[in-house]
């Protein structure tokens, strides 16, 4: 016995439905202009080693700092952005180290959603590094973004960055504007102390 034709034009039509729903699920979550983001409690910055190496140095802080997401370009299956203005700062007991740089983000899918952090970081003195998470399952309802990046796959020694952030809210961003008093200055300078020792000296 044949099965009905509605049955089978079902099944037939059951993998595009999939496709246009992921589709618009991803087109309906994007953003639409330039966004800061903050990074959120659970970013940290670890270097040492990852499985399947065995040797006991890893070194691990938080990680605090902004980022901006902007978007470039859209096809039928992912969203793309530009990340810019990448300034974090890992605190390391009494000291800092600077993270700086750049990249990509990409979000969408098939059948599933998935997305990949791209970045070029310069951590504190050292040259520009890429860091990628690789194509992995979005596990935060975007806006949010919530992946890890790292040099080498999370493989032996490596440096891996967990990135957890959010939009920043409106109503917490503050603009500022340079009014005419502000100047640029470049050359010597003297302490007023000096001067002051200096005006006594000709009063004697």
């Amino acid at each position: 016995m044949k099965p009905p034709r509605t049955i089978l034009a079902s099944i037939a039509l059951a993998p595009l439905v999939l496709l246009i729903a992921a589709s618009q699920a991803h087109a309906q979550t994007a953003l639409t202009s330039p966004t800061l983001y903050r990074l959120d409690r659970g970013s940290t910055y670890q270097s040492g080693c990852f499985d399947p190496c065995l040797c006991p140095m890893l070194e691990q802080a938080a990680v605090r700092g902004t980022l901006r997401l902007a978007p470039a370009g859209s096809d039928w299956l992912y969203d793309y952005y530009k990340v810019s203005d990448v300034n974090w700062t890992v605190a390391f007991g009494n000291s800092e180290l600077r993270i700086t740089g750049s990249g990509t983000y990409t979000i969408g899918g098939e059948f599933a959603l998935v997305h990949r952090l791209e970045l070029d970081l310069a951590i504190g003195d050292n040259p520009v590094q890429h860091f990628d998470s690789g194509q992995v399952p979005v596990n935060a309802a975007f806006p949010a973004i919530d992946v890890a990046v790292s040099l080498h796959g999370q493989y032996c020694f490596d440096t891996v960055i967990h990135v957890v952030t959010t939009p920043v809210p409106l109503d917490q961003i503050h603009l500022y504007r340079l009014l005419s008093d502000t100047t640029f200055q470049r050359g010597c300078f003297v302490q007023r102390s000096f001067v002051a020792l200096y005006l006594l000296f000709l009063e004697i």
